[in-house]
Order: structure tokens, then C-alpha cells, then sequence
């Protein structure tokens, strides 16, 4: 698990093939503005956008624990 910002991430793109891709998709797009639905970046990658409030804290890291193959990119 990485918690870090955005403005770090190209320490991270070595780490999988598609974050380079999906740290370019979050660059160029202003994430405020896009409708709630989901967008394929590329084969492999998406990105699911919801305008709704997040998880308390601790309920995230519990849902994260029980993820194994899924990268995800959470921003408040």
C-alpha cells in the first residue's frame, strides 16, 4: 500500500505497467468536474468516478485489506 501525493507518483510508476497510465489520467483531468460513472483508460485500466462522500477512515482500510488484485486511487 502507498499513501503519498500525486505530485510524488513518478517514484511509484516502476512499481506496475499501468500506473504511469493511471497517474497521467488523474494529471490531466480535473477529477471535480468529472460525472460519476466509470471510464476505461486503457485495456486493464479504469477508473470509476462517484461524487458521493467517502468511507470513515477505518472502514477503508478494512475494505482494503480483503483487495488483492484491484489498484486503487483514492482522493478526498
Amino acid at each position: 500500500m502507498i499513501i503519498d501525493t500525486l505530485k510524488n507518483a513518478d517514484k511509484y510508476t516502476s512499481l506496475h505497467p499501468l500506473f504511469a497510465k493511471a497517474f497521467e489520467y488523474l494529471r490531466e483531468n480535473n477529477l471535480e468536474n468529472l460525472p460519476d460513472g466509470t471510464v476505461e483508460i486503457s485495456h486493464g485500466l479504469k477508473a470509476i468516478i462517484s461524487n458521493k462522500p467517502g468511507n470513515p477512515s477505518k472502514q477503508v482500510w478494512k475494505n482494503l485489506n480483503a483487495i488483492s488484485k484491484i489498484l486503487i486511487f483514492r482522493f478526498a
